[in-house]
């Protein structure tokens, strides 16, 4: 679909001179993904720059999640182009299998040609400066390589986490198709945006100095127009809490993985069989956790159900909102993670509550939040180290003292935006 202005559109876009043709997978009426929001605000609010962004992403009937949301948050005289795209693992499957071939770089690789395509239509009729594409769906980026390659325009890569390791992908046709994809990015684009100290290092180290300088660090945040008009809408009340649960609360998807609960699942048990906590002190709340099944028969497993309940998902201001009335929030990244922080822990350093971070202290997350002195940090697999924390939460909650404003405000997506901004003011 092409900007609902019509004619309007055509005009305002006349007069326009700094022009981005922004090619994310991960857009409205997309949900469930962190990467929405990095793309929707960077496209929206890079108009506060002079910067008007020309939007080419997929059809959203690839999205197995979808809400209208975010749809109201895209600016009126926006063009967003929705391009030809299935989803190859769940559009072709058959018994739960599909052609692989098809599924290079990714399972999306089906708009690669009507993103070059549609891409090509764009820039002759609009006339971009730039072109920006975002990683973690690869295919974006090879949109992204090939309408450099066509065009000669200059190319914004942004790659937020490593797009290989050396154990991923661990299929080993999509590495290799990765890391050629990688090393291609490397080699054409002006720019490269990472969003972690960790990534950008280990770019440097495999691809050089040569690389390195083209490197930025634009990192995750929160939007502070939205927890602003949610902190207005919450009604505050003067009942005590004294007598109630403390609510610890996780936003999102907990893999099982990279972000194993088990150990936090064995080691409240422990702590409920020896009284130190129960269901009238304590409430984990896991929102939008997915993997409900594995899930449920390990709370089970552990008798733990009356104290962690697995909650569905919410609209983004209602999380928000969830967020903000929480005791503590808690946090789940295992150390193979170490070079990302997920887009999460900003949103949870917004809310000026403690953080409960299961992961490695000297990871990025880690260094992060013990920095800004808002995490109690204890390792994702300690189960002894998570008891001792756990059952220190109500001192944790009634000792805490929230950062100043002026600490928080460096981590807005406003004040991302103006960094990309001064760096697209570098190419043009």
């Amino acid at each position: 679909m092409e900007g609902a202005g019509g004619k309007t559109n055509n005009e305002v876009f006349r007069r326009m001179t700094r022009k981005i043709l922004m090619a994310p997978f991960h857009y409205p009426p997309m949900s469930g993904s962190s990467g929405v929001q990095r793309s929707l605000f960077f496209s929206s609010c890079l108009e506060n720059y002079d910067w008007h962004a020309i939007v080419l992403t997929a059809h959203s009937r690839v999205h197995p999640i979808t809400s209208n949301e975010g749809l109201k948050d895209i600016p009126e005289n926006a063009i967003v182009k929705r391009t030809f795209a299935i989803d190859v693992a769940r559009h072709l499957s058959l018994g739960g299998r599909f052609p692989r071939f098809l599924a290079l770089p990714d399972r999306w690789s089906s708009w690669v040609l009507s993103g070059v395509w549609n891409g090509l239509w764009m820039i002759k009729k609009h006339k971009p400066s730039v072109i920006w594409t975002t990683y973690p769906i690869a295919s974006s980026h090879l949109i992204g390589y090939l309408l450099h390659r066509l065009t000669k325009l200059p190319w914004i890569a942004d790659f937020r986490d490593p797009m290989t390791e050396e154990d991923y992908p661990t299929n080993p046709t999509v590495f290799k198709c990765y890391r050629w994809l990688e090393k291609k990015v490397m080699q054409h684009a002006h720019y490269v945006v990472v969003t972690t100290p960790g990534v950008k290092r280990v770019y440097g180290q495999r691809y050089g100095n040569d690389c390195e300088v083209k490197i930025k660090i634009i990192q995750n945040g929160f939007d502070e127009n939205k927890f602003a008009g949610v902190e207005a809408k919450l009604v505050q009340t003067s009942q005590s809490k004294q007598n109630h649960p403390k609510r610890l609360v996780h936003s999102g998807v907990i893999y099982p993985e990279e972000r194993d609960p088990e150990p936090l699942f064995a080691a409240i048990s422990e702590l409920k069989q020896e009284g130190t906590i129960s269901a009238e002190k304590l409430s984990l709340e896991l929102r939008s956790a997915g993997n409900d099944d594995l899930y449920n028969e390990m709370l089970s497993k552990y008798d733990i159900k009356d104290i962690v309940k697995l909650l569905p998902a919410i609209p983004h201001e209602e999380n928000i909102a969830d967020m903000l009335s929480a005791d503590a929030l808690l946090l789940l990244q295992g150390s193979t993670c170490n070079e990302q922080i997920p887009a999460k822990a900003y949103e949870y350093i917004r809310t000026g509550k403690p953080v409960i971070a299961l992961t490695d202290e000297k990871g990025d997350t880690g260094q992060l939040l013990k920095g800004l002195g808002v995490g109690i940090i204890a390792a994702l697999e300690d189960k002894q180290q998570i008891k001792d924390k756990i059952a220190q939460i109500e001192t944790i909650c009634n000792q805490f003292i929230p950062l100043e404003k002026e600490k928080i405000e460096g981590f807005s997506r406003q004040s991302e935006t103006k960094e990309l901004a001064d760096l697209l003011a570098t190419i043009t």
